[in-house]
């Protein structure tokens, strides 16, 4: 019993606060019964009978220490804890993370379909999501002229794919798209292979994002090109006037069949199905040699602006009448934001920087399936769309 004013008595219950394995002060009346049964050696646990009683994997995993933080000794403190301690087990599932840090769980299987009508505003949605400028008339142009298909996760559309049929033997795919919500490269690695049973036998061409090279790669493309993007305003475009047996003039309905035979020639895609539809939706001017229409430039409403596609002229001077092309639509939209995307003919991309286009991107033109046989007499300067290629 301690006495007030009794140096020994304090002395001796200083001597015996301790520590628990885990290196917290334990009170005095704790203290008292949990130290060892000897202050001079430490408890140590009878081997026969712990691992029996521990689970094996907190036994050998766990590092042991007693009072004091002396490894190989441990308290009855923490012995009860590990006894008590629930073991969890990691449930098996697929999760994939987004960009935010939210975790979502795959736990069914993605299925493959075509877009119904009303779903065209989620798919203007996971486009929006992924910062791209297509408005829903974009949408339901690719609705009417192409096949739209989605990839559908627990009722709702994660992801879409659009492919074109360019006659029998040839097509086009873009609109490739993956909710953020899910993991969105697998999504869409998903709805390409689904598209490459939907084109199976024909030559597919894309233009892929540099980042998506390997993946298409893995798929059975192969890099045949690349496409620069230009885009801005223009506020000042000077006048060209054609050469000497060349003329401007507007297009008419009877050019349909015209364009679409250039069109067709110059990119080695059957167009004659999809350039009417583009018509619909279009302004453009033609270039005639002699009563011969060689040439033609289309400009269209898209995103926040217009674009400027398809431009074909004759191969003899492709450079110099297609810059005359570019030059007389840019003259009549003058300070509308403009895009345009260019095949690689450097000569003309310099002079599309120069009426004040700044270049913006670069993507990559890929095929499957052979190449394209196109004619040698035509040439695409510009083309439709990066989906439409």
């Amino acid at each position: 019993m301690r006495l007030r004013g009794d140096a020994r008595s304090q002395n001796s219950l200083t001597s015996i606060q301790r520590r628990d394995c885990s290196g917290r002060t334990l009170g005095s009346a704790q203290a008292e019964w949990r130290q060892p049964l000897r202050s001079a050696k430490p408890y140590r646990p009878l081997p026969s009978l712990l691992p029996d009683l521990l689970p094996a994997k907190s036994v050998s995993n766990a590092q042991v220490t007693g009072p004091g933080g002396n490894a190989g000794t441990t308290c009855h403190t923490c012995a009860r804890k590990q006894l008590n301690r629930p073991i969890r087990e990691r449930p098996s599932r697929t999760i994939s993370l987004t960009p935010r840090g939210k975790t979502t769980v795959m736990s069914e299987e993605l299925n493959f379909r075509r877009i119904r009508r009303n779903e065209l505003a989620r798919a203007h949605q996971l486009s929006a999501s992924l910062g791209w400028p297509h408005r829903i008339e974009e949408w339901r142009f690719a609705a009417e002229t192409g096949h739209v298909h989605v990839a559908e996760h627990s009722g709702r559309v994660v992801g879409t794919a659009v492919h074109w049929d360019c006659g029998a033997s040839a097509a086009t795919v873009g609109l490739v798209t993956g909710s953020t919500e899910l993991n969105k490269s697998t999504v869409e690695r998903r709805l390409m292979e689904h598209i490459a049973g939907a084109t199976l036998g024909r030559t597919v061409v894309l233009n892929a994002p540099e980042a998506k090279v390997r993946d298409y790669e893995q798929l059975g493309f192969r890099e045949i090109g690349h496409v620069e993007q230009y885009q801005g305003a223009v506020h000042h475009a000077p006048e060209c006037f054609p050469t000497k047996g060349l003329r401007f003039r507007p297009l008419c309905a009877s050019d349909a069949a015209r364009l679409a035979e250039l069109s067709s020639q110059a990119s080695g895609l059957d167009r004659r199905q999809l350039l009417p539809s583009v018509l619909k939706i279009a302004n453009g001017i033609a270039l005639d040699s002699d009563g011969v229409l060689i040439g033609f430039a289309l400009i269209r409403r898209f995103g926040r602006g217009f674009a400027i596609g398809p431009v074909i002229t004759s191969a003899s001077c492709d450079s110099t009448n297609g810059m005359m092309l570019i030059n007389y639509l840019l003259r009549r939209y003058t300070s509308k934001l403009v895009r345009i995307d260019i095949p690689g003919i450097q000569t003309l991309a310099d002079q599309v920087r120069g009426l004040g286009l700044e270049h913006v991107d670069t993507v990559i033109k890929m095929s499957r399936n052979g190449l394209l046989p196109s004619d040698p007499q035509v040439t695409q300067v510009a083309i439709i769309s990066h989906s439409l290629c």
